[in-house]
């Protein structure tokens, strides 16, 4: 068989759906596992551009995108989700890439892959919840114990020093089992979009900072000055990134400053939202500035935590398709800028990834 009958035979044969594109977003090809996933005639696709056939996938911010690949000849792989009206989320994945002058694209439903790490979130939420019982358990005990040594007078004592040091390690455990069970609840997937509140999410996260961290003397200050409503598949997402961007500036505060202050700011952005965390803390050393998002990372003696703070908004931030930016100088504090793009109000619509919808 010549090549080119070879390369024709495949592209019709493959199992996933296969589309071509010319240089100006317009079908080219369109396999026959892609006809039959979206109930298409080949002649009702073919020369229509890839916003009429694709709406979401058509969208400015990836066709940008397509042409670079067009011009750099690099290839990309992009995820997200859409509304569906029986699956309440489509999730899909397309990898993109230059083939002989055209733009070819490889269409994957990972609906069910997305509902397989979902079980696993939850199942990691279980047992993180599981363990952390009997750690409070050592936790009320150890306190208990070490009150009453303490009571004796012999502060020198080594049972009450050994009774100090298993509480500190205790507490630690349990931070580490905390984080990791908020790290799976901002990862579970919704069936509707959620509207944030987020007067209530700050409210909520203060409240959270002064009972945790009483003595720390910081200031908090907010400002709301959103002009449009925000939605998204998961709250628990939204106060996951707040907490752990201001969690984390009250434990980087710095000692050399007369008052630790922290100001957050939440102000609609484009078709989004923007949050802008600043503070005067100890500040981030360049060389270290590309390493805070990596998972355990701990650029400090000074943080007692496990180094999953960053690592997992960084991650909530991208399945969101959002982004974050990070500017610091040693010895004057940290801003991080966030931001997230809304989405739409309802879900119960028809499929808008599709102009039919797709046999699952």
């Amino acid at each position: 068989m010549p090549k080119t009958k070879a390369l024709i035979f495949f592209f019709d044969n493959a199992g996933e759906v296969l589309v071509l594109y010319d240089e100006n977003l317009n079908i080219v090809e369109f396999n026959k596992a892609g006809l039959e996933l979206f109930k298409f005639r080949k002649v009702d696709v073919i020369g229509k551009n890839i916003s009429k056939v694709f709406p979401v996938l058509g969208q400015q911010k990836y066709c940008e995108k397509y042409l670079e690949v067009l011009k750099k000849g690099k290839p990309i792989t992009i995820e997200d989700f859409t509304p569906h009206t029986s699956l309440g989320v489509f999730r899909f994945r397309i990898k993109v890439f230059k083939t002989e002058g055209l733009l070819g694209m490889v269409i994957s439903n990972i609906t069910d892959l997305a509902e397989t790490v979902e079980e696993l979130n939850a199942l990691v939420y279980r047992l993180t919840h599981d363990m952390r019982t009997p750690i409070v358990n050592v936790l009320l005990l150890s306190d208990v114990l070490a009150t009453q040594t303490k009571e004796t007078k012999l502060d020198d004592d080594f049972s009450y020093i050994s009774l100090t040091e298993i509480k500190k390690q205790a507490e630690k455990l349990d931070g580490i089992l905390t984080k990791l069970q908020q790290i799976a609840l901002s990862r579970s997937a919704q069936k509707k979009t959620q509207l944030v509140d987020f007067k209530a999410t700050l409210s909520r996260i203060t409240k959270y900072i002064d009972k945790v961290y009483p003595n720390e003397n910081v200031a908090i200050s907010t400002s709301i000055e959103t002009t449009e409503p925000f939605y998204c598949y998961n709250k628990k997402m939204v106060l996951s990134v707040l907490t752990n961007l201001i969690e984390n500036a009250v434990k980087y505060k710095s000692d050399d400053v007369e008052q630790s202050r922290i100001k957050v700011t939440i102000k609609s952005e484009k078709e989004g939202v923007l949050f802008v965390v600043e503070d005067n803390g100890i500040g981030i050393p360049k060389n270290l500035q590309k390493k805070v998002f990596t998972i355990f990372f701990r650029g400090t003696t000074k943080s007692m935590g496990a180094g999953l703070g960053l690592y997992s908004v960084q991650q909530d931030i991208k399945r969101a398709n959002g982004t974050i930016k990070l500017e610091s100088t040693e010895g004057q504090g940290t801003t991080f800028t966030v931001y997230l793009p809304s989405l739409k109000k309802s879900v119960d619509s028809p499929l808008t990834f599709l102009s039919k919808q797709p046999r699952l």
